[in-house]
C-alpha cells in the first residue's frame, strides 16, 4: 500500500507542472481552438471513478493532450512564455 501511495505522489508531482505550448507566430485563439480539439480527443471520462483512479486518469489524459498538440505543430515545455489553458 505504501508503494502505491509513493507512486501516486510521484505521478502527481510529474503531472502538476505548468505545461506551456509554443508555436512561433501563433495567437492565443489558435492555441485554444487546437487545445480544445485535442482535449476532447483524449476521451476524459472520470464519472464514477474513485479519487486515485480519477487523478491517474487525468494525468494520462494530459499526456495524450500534449502528444496531440505536438502532432499539431506545437512545442510542449515548462517555463516562461508560450500559452497555457
Amino acid at each position: 500500500m505504501r508503494r502505491r501511495g509513493r507512486l501516486l505522489v510521484g505521478l502527481l508531482l510529474v503531472g502538476c507542472g505548468r505545461v506551456r505550448f509554443y508555436r512561433p507566430g501563433a495567437t492565443y485563439r489558435e492555441f485554444m481552438q487546437e487545445y480544445v480539439i485535442c482535449e476532447n480527443a483524449t476521451g476524459q471520462n472520470v464519472i464514477g471513478l474513485e479519487p486515485n483512479a480519477m487523478l491517474a486518469g487525468q494525468i494520462l489524459a494530459q499526456g495524450r493532450t500534449n502528444r496531440c498538440m505536438e502532432a499539431a505543430g506545437w512545442s510542449v515545455g515548462r517555463g516562461n512564455g508560450g500559452f497555457r489553458p
